[in-house]
C-alpha cells in the first residue's frame, strides 16, 4: 500500500510539474516570438533542428540508459548500475565534443556563405550541445532512478530560468541575448540538479556496456 501512495505521490508531482512547465513555457514562447522577430526566430528554430538531429549521433545510448538502469536497480545490482551509468555518460559527452567540433569546422567552411547571426549562433551552439548534454543526462537519471521529488522540482525550475533569461536578455539584446540565455540556461539547471541529487559521474569507456546501451536503446531510437 505505502508503495502504492508512492507512485500516485510521484505521479502526481511529475504530472503538476508539467503543466506548469507548459503553463509557463506559454507565455515564454509568445515572449521570445515578439522581442526576436520573424527573421531572428527563423534563424534560431534552423539552430534548433540542426541541434534535435545531432542529438541522433547518440545512436539511442540515452534510451537505453532509461531501461537498464531501472532494470538493474530492480535486481539491486548497484555495482552495475553505477558502472553502466558512467560508461553511459562518458559516450554522450565524447559524441558531444566531437559533434561540437564538427560544428566549428562547420562554421570556419559556412563563415562566408550565411549571415553573422547564423555563424556566431554555430559556434554557441557548439557550446550548447556540449552543457545540454549533460544537463539532459543529469534529468535521465532522475527519471530512471525515480527520483521524481529532483525531477519535478527541476522541470519547473528550468521553466522559470527560462522566463526570466527571456524576459531580461533577448527583450534586450535580441538573437544575441537569446544565444547567452540558452547557455545560462544549460549550466544553471546542471548545477540545480547537482546540487539537489548529488549525483556523482566518472569517464569509464566499455565497449561490452556500450554495446549492450545501444541494443536496448537503438531499436526505440530508430521508432
Amino acid at each position: 500500500m505505502s508503495h502504492k501512495k508512492q507512485i500516485i505521490k510521484d505521479t502526481f508531482k511529475l504530472t503538476f510539474a508539467r503543466y506548469c512547465s507548459q503553463g509557463i513555457g506559454f507565455f515564454t514562447s509568445i515572449a521570445m516570438r515578439r522581442f526576436l522577430g520573424p527573421f531572428y526566430v527563423g534563424i534560431w528554430s534552423l539552430l534548433r533542428i540542426v541541434a534535435d538531429y545531432t542529438s541522433y549521433l547518440l545512436v539511442g545510448v540515452n534510451e537505453g540508459i532509461c531501461y537498464q538502469i531501472p532494470f538493474l536497480s530492480g535486481k539491486n545490482e548497484k555495482a552495475e548500475e553505477e558502472r553502466i551509468t558512467d560508461v553511459a555518460f562518458t559516450f554522450v559527452f565524447i559524441i558531444s565534443v566531437l559533434t561540437a567540433i564538427a560544428l566549428l569546422v562547420a562554421t570556419i567552411i559556412l563563415r562566408n556563405k550565411y549571415p553573422v547571426e547564423v555563424i556566431v549562433g554555430l559556434l554557441v551552439l557548439s557550446i550548447y550541445i556540449i552543457l545540454d548534454r549533460i544537463c539532459s543526462y543529469y534529468m535521465l537519471l532522475l527519471r530512471s532512478r525515480s527520483n521524481f521529488s529532483v525531477l519535478s522540482k527541476s522541470i519547473i525550475f528550468d521553466a522559470v530560468i527560462n522566463l526570466f533569461l527571456i524576459f531580461f536578455l533577448v527583450r534586450n539584446f535580441k538573437i544575441y541575448g537569446l544565444y547567452i540565455a540558452v547557455i545560462l540556461m544549460a549550466i544553471i539547471n546542471t548545477v540545480f540538479i547537482h546540487y539537489l541529487a548529488r549525483y556523482k559521474v566518472k569517464f569509464v569507456f566499455e565497449l561490452k556496456g556500450l554495446s549492450k546501451l545501444i541494443k536496448i536503446g537503438l531499436p526505440i531510437t530508430a521508432l
